[in-house]
């Protein structure tokens, strides 16, 4: 169940920042800065905004894939480098800050506020699947950069639903 849901959410991720139209990269660089500012205060100050805070975590990780993606240049080389720092990245934040296992049902106690900051949470009958913010990043790099390579419309949603399938 939480891997068809880890699924479908990559899709339907990658499939908005396929539809994401061409906006000023100062506009993109201001929004992702200030959203970033945002998670860091409120998992520094554990602000118990949740679930406000998984729509800071989703735009701030989107839009700062989409900023990466489009402005990295495209070459393989660079980018699979990029890629494998993401993916660096990914990795420590799910060691550090995933909180309980995705299987863990805990639907009357609220989401600790430090680690809720940094995941976007689904709350499923059976559990929650967590999407950290390195994975929307590399969802959104990934799907801004295969546009911007012109890769037609099924490819740039397998690297998003193939990882977290992975995870998973």
């Amino acid at each position: 169940m939480h891997a068809i849901a880890s699924a479908i959410l990559a899709a339907f991720l990658s499939l908005t920042v396929w539809a994401m139209p061409r906006f000023p990269v100062r506009w993109a660089v201001v929004s992702t800065a200030a959203l970033g500012f945002v998670i860091v205060a409120g998992a520094a100050v554990d602000w118990p905004l949740y679930p406000w805070s998984d729509l800071i975590t989703l735009g701030c990780g989107l839009l700062g894939g989409v900023l990466l993606g489009r402005q990295y240049p495209l070459s393989i080389r660079s980018f699979l480098i990029l890629l494998i720092t993401l993916s660096g990245l990914d990795i420590a934040q799910n060691v550090l800050f995933s909180g309980p296992p995705p299987g863990t049902s805990a639907p009357a106690a609220a989401p600790n506020p430090h680690f809720i900051w940094l995941n976007f949470r689904i709350s499923l009958p059976s559990g929650h699947v967590n999407i950290g913010l390195a994975d929307l990043v590399v969802i959104g790099a990934m799907t801004a950069h295969l546009k911007r390579n012109q890769v037609p419309i099924p490819w740039p949603l397998l690297p998003g639903v193939v990882g977290l399938l992975l995870a998973d």
